[in-house]
């Protein structure tokens, strides 16, 4: 028959071993461990929703964009009496493609009317695909191509990331993520000042 002090003995010893094997699973997976926290460090550092560099009542960068399916030059910052809807987008990317239709209907309702369009996506070199893409959805808009140094100048880190652009070249609205087509149609009005309910392009 064991002793209490056997016994204590053997829990004492028992919890030793259980901290020692802790310590050990530790010392095995502490670079496991420290090369998750370096990819959450970077994932987060490069994909979080952060506020662009270019926010409201900002002068937006002074540049001109050729769009791959359209002859006519757009300006950023020198608007000769036009309002713009600027989008950062990208083929890959689901929550971008989901304001396309949104983006479509704008462009349709006010184009003819002070309003420029212009969707901006990061994929250089793969004109045809995004082309073939456009005309797959009937997407008409104007598309421009970035190789970085636009987004760079707006801060911009996440998309899709839509920019309002007032006549004046000053950034009346801004959302990193998707706003959905109400929201937009709602800011489109309130910057491009139409007052008419039948141009709406929420009504379809």
């Amino acid at each position: 028959m064991r002793s209490v002090k056997d016994m204590e003995d053997k829990d004492r010893a028992q919890a030793a071993d259980g901290k020692t094997r802790v310590l050990h699973w530790l010392q095995k997976r502490f670079w496991d461990l420290m090369i998750i926290l370096v990819i959450l460090f970077i994932a987060k550092t490069l994909f979080w929703e952060r506020a662009p560099k270019v926010g409201e009542g900002d002068q937006v960068p002074d540049m001109i964009l050729q769009p791959i399916n359209s002859s006519r030059s757009i300006s950023l910052r020198h608007r000769k009496n036009r309002s713009l809807f600027l989008v950062f987008w990208a083929t890959w990317c689901p929550a971008c493609r989901s304001e396309l239709p949104a983006l479509q209907k704008i462009y349709r309702a006010y184009s003819g009317d002070g309003l420029d369009v212009l969707a901006v996506s990061s994929e250089v070199g793969k004109d045809e695909n995004v082309k073939m893409f456009l005309a797959g959805n009937g997407y008409t808009f104007p598309v421009a191509l970035d190789s970085g140094r636009l987004m760079r100048a707006f801060g911009v880190t996440t998309i899709p990331a839509l920019f309002l652009v007032g006549k004046d070249g000053r950034v009346t609205w801004y959302e990193v993520g998707t706003a959905g087509e109400h929201k937009i149609a709602e800011e489109v009005e309130k910057t491009f000042n139409a007052g008419r309910k039948d141009r709406s392009p929420s009504g379809g």
